[in-house]
């Protein structure tokens, strides 16, 4: 896991706001790997220093805060809310987004044609796909199918004759 990191050979703080790293090596792709999960910035109130962290509370200082729906100790719903304390570059252009796991692409499916979702993910049923690709003209980026335009299309080609 910490195999990202190998080339740190100290850290250090100045103040409250600058942290300096000391590599053992050169190391082009250092800023990359800052920037990835590994090497988060936490609270060690918050954050053990010696384990893994249980559950699904966690605090950052992202452009959305999360707070997580659990059911029988799986993660069902993610609720991203922007950040009002965030001091990035990123522009945040919505308030909330929501991703909700389904049983099935079946299940998915019924919640779009309710309204109940905007979009769905690439696990649509091949009737569903074949439903969209149907109310798709040439020059539309969009159909009654609302997954269409944001869905990336992964469903099993059909064999040809």
């Amino acid at each position: 896991m910490f195999a990202l990191l190998s080339t740190i050979d100290t850290v250090e703080t100045q103040g409250d706001r600058d942290v300096i790293f000391h590599l053992k090596t050169a190391d082009a792709t250092f800023p990359y790997k800052l920037s990835t999960p590994v090497a988060g910035i936490v609270d060690p109130d918050e954050y053990p220093k010696d384990k893994l962290r249980d559950g699904f509370d966690l605090q950052g200082s992202g452009p959305y805060t999360f707070k997580g729906e659990v059911d029988n100790d799986q993660l069902v719903r993610a609720e991203f809310t922007r950040n009002p304390d965030y001091k990035g570059s990123l522009k945040v252009n919505n308030g909330k987004v929501d991703m909700v796991s389904f049983k099935d692409a079946d299940a998915m499916g019924a919640a779009l044609d309710k309204g109940d979702i905007d979009l769905m993910t690439r696990a649509m049923s091949r009737s569903r796909s074949a439903s969209c690709r149907a109310t798709r003209t040439p020059t539309s980026t969009s159909s009654r199918c609302p997954a269409w335009r944001s869905a990336t299309w992964a469903s099993t080609p059909t064999p040809r004759p």
